[in-house]
């Protein structure tokens, strides 16, 4: 089928990195410049677009199992890097020990999500621009150090 061919293309060249998602996030500052890929996106395409992933999810049947489960595996691996990172600060020390890693990956990835489908709806990235300002200053309270 063309769409799961299409959603493995997609996940390949970003995985890979050859499409710049900001996805290889090592310090703070590269967590910030992943929400900003995003909103810069969304400017370079006339805010005329969504998520691809998102679409995909959202226009999906019950009798798509296997779609359904390449749009989670996607999403999976899109939470987990986020996870990753976030994990790797909480052993380093950078964050508080309640942080749950995946919740706050969970976080990021819903505010990317809603931030583009209402940039779309809304034409403009002033939603978004301040949801993820809400999402990094909330962030920032989880750390234990302004670490970069």
């Amino acid at each position: 089928m063309i769409i799961d061919a299409s959603l493995q293309f997609l996940h390949e060249i970003i995985e890979t990195g050859q499409a710049p998602t900001g996805y290889d996030i090592k310090t703070w500052k590269d967590l910030e410049g992943w929400f900003q890929t995003y909103i810069e996106f969304q400017k370079s395409v006339n805010l005329e677009r969504s998520c691809p992933l998102g679409t995909i999810g959202n226009d999906l049947s019950n009798e798509q199992v296997l779609l359904r489960q390449d749009v989670r595996l996607f999403l999976q691996w899109c939470r987990g890097q986020l996870a990753r990172f976030f994990a790797e600060k909480k052993a380093a020390g950078e964050m508080v020990s309640s942080v749950d890693p995946d919740a706050v990956a969970d976080f990021c990835i819903a505010i990317m999500q809603g931030g583009m489908l209402l940039t779309k709806i809304k034409r403009d990235t002033d939603m978004f621009e301040n949801a993820a300002d809400q999402a990094l200053a909330y962030i920032r309270t989880l750390r234990k150090s302004k670490g970069t």
